[in-house]
């Protein structure tokens, strides 16, 4: 087991998870946390999220004013490592997305 812990993934990130907010926060997955969630409040399903190891520090970006429920759902961390930052970002972008929310 030792062996396989230096390879598990530093983040897993999901989209369409299909949760809602109370939902997702008591998800669990062993050794990982929540970095970053989107759940839609209107809509049901969609949804993306981060999950980041626990033996890593990491950061949420904020990026609440590009996501719409039926549009766009997008989160971001970054992560701190020794010498240098890593931002990790999941995008879902619905098929029926308008690219003219991005032009405000």
């Amino acid at each position: 087991m030792n062996y396989l812990f230096l390879y598990l993934p530093h983040t897993i990130c999901f989209t369409e998870h299909h949760l809602d907010i109370k939902e997702i926060d008591k998800t669990v997955l062993a050794n990982y946390r929540i970095g970053a969630e989107f759940c839609r409040n209107i809509l049901k399903n969609g949804g993306v999220c981060i999950f980041t190891h626990k033996s890593i520090q990491s950061t949420n970006v904020h990026l609440n004013e590009f996501c719409k429920e039926k549009d766009l759902a997008i989160r971001a961390v970054k992560l701190h490592l020794l010498s240098y930052e890593i931002c990790i970002i999941t995008i879902y972008r619905c098929p029926s997305w308008k690219l003219s929310i991005l032009h405000k």
